[in-house]
């Protein structure tokens, strides 16, 4: 039976430390496995953080908001410009001079001034900008949408600054980094133990996930029938639309087993046809927000299977008993032929 799996990991794969109380966790690897990963999960801001601190240069601050808003990235939605102020009291933390329980009001700031740390001044910056990339030595757009503090510069010459009311819609031009509220774990991870399927033979889809955030999540799983596919079965508690499968999993504990749910479909289509299945896992937390993948498989034809040749079995000849000559050789068909003559004679007389 062929198996693609599709498999959500809400876990920790990978951290680079800035100092020992806090990490950065690596998320959305490009390679399954990799650490080619487009974005940070910031433990002490509880946010992920894009890890291309540039992705489209200096623009307006309508542009940037609006990039970030509508961004999506492995299926992940949901992203924001960084808030220079969290609590909402119209108050910009100065990190140069607070706490850091408090400069993480400030999201920028704490950044800057502490990483995702709890060390003043061993922050992310132009010169210091890893794990992240390209982090520019100029102004970056808050999302605060009103005349006051919208922008904050990392080192050299960090500052966070206030912005006349003009600076919206037109301001500017000054840089934009995408974050995202929580850990957004790690997206759909699709693994493969068969790259294509077989005409009208089953094909099974595997969904696994699991919780290593702070709190639990009530988390649903939704996945498409692909059509030139009949639904054949699933395990679990589910049910069924005329295209869809929907497992309500519930409550998702905090540090408890991975645990998978399987669909089985059945191929109709014709070979060479390509089977395109969307799934879904949603969840009621912002730390796992909803989370798409795509996959796909081309139709294998039904494999031809050549007859096994059967070998012919050799057959003895039967051996055949030679008839007795009655003394063997030239004498023994002589004393036939007597025999003969004297039957003839003794006939003869008779008559």
């Amino acid at each position: 039976m062929n198996k693609t799996r599709v498999t959500l990991i809400m876990a920790a794969l990978f951290s680079i430390s800035l100092d020992s109380s806090a990490a950065l966790f690596g998320r959305l690897a490009v390679t399954p496995g990799g650490i080619d990963y487009q974005a940070y999960y910031d433990d002490q801001l509880n946010v992920t953080w894009m890890a291309d601190a540039n992705v489209i240069d200096q623009v307006d601050w309508n542009t940037a908001n609006n990039w970030a808003t509508s961004l999506v990235v492995d299926g992940v939605t949901g992203w924001r410009l960084p808030n220079m102020d969290v609590n909402g009291d119209v108050v910009i933390v100065d990190c140069a001079s607070s706490t850091q329980a408090d400069c993480k009001d400030n999201e920028y700031g704490h950044l800057f001034y502490y990483g995702s740390g709890v060390t003043f001044d061993n922050g992310v910056s132009s010169l210091n900008p890893a794990p992240f990339n390209n982090v520019q030595a100029s102004q970056y757009w808050s999302n605060i949408s009103t005349a006051t503090y919208s922008f904050c510069k990392p080192r050299p010459g960090r500052a966070c600054m206030a912005s006349a009311g003009s600076s919206y819609g037109g301001g500017g031009p000054y840089y934009a980094w995408a974050v995202h509220d929580g850990d957004i774990g790690n997206t759909f991870e699709v693994k493969r133990s068969a790259i294509n399927a077989e005409q009208n033979k089953n094909f099974t889809y595997s969904f696994c996930y699991e919780n290593i955030n702070a709190s639990a999540a009530i988390v649903q799983i939704i996945t498409d029938i692909p059509a030139g596919t009949t639904f054949f079965s699933a395990s679990g508690s589910y049910s069924t639309t005329t295209s869809s499968v929907i497992w309500s999993i519930g409550s998702v504990q905090v540090g408890g087993p991975r645990q998978c749910v399987d669909m089985v479909v059945q191929v109709q289509v014709a070979a060479g046809s390509v089977l395109v299945q969307n799934a879904m896992i949603q969840s009621d937390q912002p730390f796992l927000p909803n989370q798409i993948s795509t996959t796909t498989a081309v139709i294998e034809p039904i494999p031809i299977v050549s007859p096994t040749p059967v070998e012919p079995t050799p057959v003895e000849p039967t051996p055949v008993a030679p008839i007795p000559d009655g003394g063997g050789g030239a004498f023994g068909l002589l004393e036939l032929f007597v025999t003969l003559l004297f039957y003839v004679f003794r006939r003869s007389r008779m008559f």
